[in-house]
C-alpha cells in the first residue's frame, strides 16, 4: 500500500502507551504540587492568626476564639485587627486559653499547629508533609 495515508495500529499503540507513561508520571506531581501549595497558603494563614492574636492579647488580656469551616470564605473578627479570604480545604481553629497559645489547621492530609512563630505539621494517616 504504497499510497495509503493514516497510522498504523502499532503507531497509534505505541504512541497511546507514551501518553498514558508521561500522564502517570506527571500527575501525581501534580496533585502534590496543588496540596504543597494548600498547605503554604494554610500556615501563611496561621501565622498572621497568631500574629494578630498577639496584639488582641495585649490590648485586652485574653485571646480571641476563631473558627472556621472547610472551603468557606473565612472571615476572622475586625475586632482581631486582620480579615483574611481563604478558600482551601483547611478548617482553621483556635483557642482562647491562656498561654500557650495554639492554632490549628486541619485538612485530610495533614494537620498544622502553632508553636510561637513556627508551623509545626503532622501528617494524617500514610501522607507525608511538605514542608
Amino acid at each position: 500500500m504504497a499510497g495509503s495515508k493514516g497510522f498504523t495500529l502499532m503507531e497509534i499503540v505505541a504512541v497511546s502507551i507514551i501518553v498514558g507513561l508521561l500522564t502517570a508520571i506527571v500527575l501525581p506531581n501534580f496533585f502534590a504540587s496543588i496540596e504543597q501549595t494548600n498547605v503554604r497558603a494554610a500556615q501563611n494563614n496561621l501565622l498572621a492568626i497568631s500574629g494578630a492574636q498577639s496584639k488582641y492579647y495585649e490590648d485586652y488580656g485574653k485571646y480571641y476564639f476563631v473558627a472556621s469551616g472547610p472551603n468557606s470564605n473565612v472571615s476572622i473578627n475586625q475586632n482581631l485587627y486582620m480579615a483574611i479570604a481563604a478558600k482551601d480545604p483547611f478548617v482553621y481553629s483556635c483557642s482562647n486559653a491562656p498561654l500557650p497559645y495554639q492554632c490549628k489547621a486541619t485538612d485530610n492530609y495533614v494537620t498544622l499547629t502553632t508553636s510561637g512563630a513556627s508551623v509545626n505539621c503532622t501528617p494524617v494517616g500514610s501522607q507525608y508533609c511538605p514542608f
